[in-house]
């Protein structure tokens, strides 16, 4: 998923968040948003350890902020998880949640870097084995107890998402054998495919 250059994902305060099953483990990206190449306002990422990681390049445009989950806390091939990062620029904390739990924490006196020289693109799923649901971007860092509202799929008055991704409004497509995913469909199953914004 390719989401649009548009100046609503410029975010110096965020939360990412998302339901990942993977298939096999692999360096993916589960979303992240580039404002130059090599420069990351925010990023998600899963590596070959089934390890979940959250980061950021700093405004500098020269320094990565990356906070990984601990290996106790390791995504298994096959299995859901939910996973979201936040970042509270008024505090400089970079956190971590697995599965409603805070798993890893930082402060840090960098900021992210919500601009570039180009291109700009929010991505979801690079790279990426399996399946996502519930993918969400928000303008705020989040606390627990909101975060586990998201996880359980509780609306509440105060989550406004910038983004919000189900995966289940009816535009996904199968392949038509010749490896095109010809656009709407009425697939009442799971299926790799695309999703309108």
């Amino acid at each position: 998923l390719l989401s649009p250059s548009a100046t609503r994902f410029d975010l110096p305060t965020w939360t990412i968040e998302a339901w990942i099953r993977p298939d096999v483990l692999t360096d993916a990206t589960i979303i992240s948003r580039q404002v130059q190449i090599g420069v990351t306002n925010y990023a998600l990422t899963l590596n070959p350890g089934g390890l979940v990681s959250v980061m950021f390049t700093a405004d500098d445009h020269g320094t990565n902020v990356v906070l990984t989950a601990p290996a106790a806390k390791a995504i298994p091939a096959g299995g859901w998880a939910h996973v979201a990062g936040t970042f509270d620029a008024a505090l400089g904390r970079l956190s971590l949640y697995i599965n409603g739990e805070l798993v890893a924490a930082m402060t840090t006196q960098e900021r992210p870097a919500v601009n570039g020289v180009s291109p700009v693109y929010t991505l979801v799923g690079k790279g990426f084995d399996g399946l996502m649901d519930e993918v969400g971007v928000f303008n705020t860092a989040l606390p627990l107890s909101s975060i586990i509202d998201t996880m359980y799929g509780i609306a509440t008055v105060d989550l406004t998402p910038v983004a919000y991704y189900r995966f289940d409004d009816g535009t996904s497509a199968t392949n038509n054998g010749a490896g095109v995913w010809p656009g709407v469909s009425a697939e009442s199953t799971w299926t790799r495919g695309q999703v309108q914004e």
